[in-house]
């Protein structure tokens, strides 16, 4: 998988993540340690002003992706 190249200090809203967790859950993964890997927490996910450096937020994804074992 290709990363995503960005500008150097680059960010991105945690939006789509509440959700990607809530779908994660629902197929019994651990969303703690999935966050975990990022530094963040559950809590992290109601702070709806919080953002992330973009490479950090694609890791989420890819990661997130290789939890679900789906293509």
């Amino acid at each position: 998988m290709t990363r995503v190249q960005s500008p150097p200090g680059a960010q991105t809203n945690i939006n789509y993540l509440p959700q990607l967790a809530e779908q994660l859950a629902s197929m019994g993964k651990d969303v703690a340690r999935w966050l975990g890997r990022a530094g963040l927490t559950i809590e992290n996910l109601e702070e709806p002003d919080r953002f992330l450096p973009i490479e950090t937020y694609c890791a989420l994804i890819e990661d997130a992706v290789e939890l679900t074992e789906e293509p």
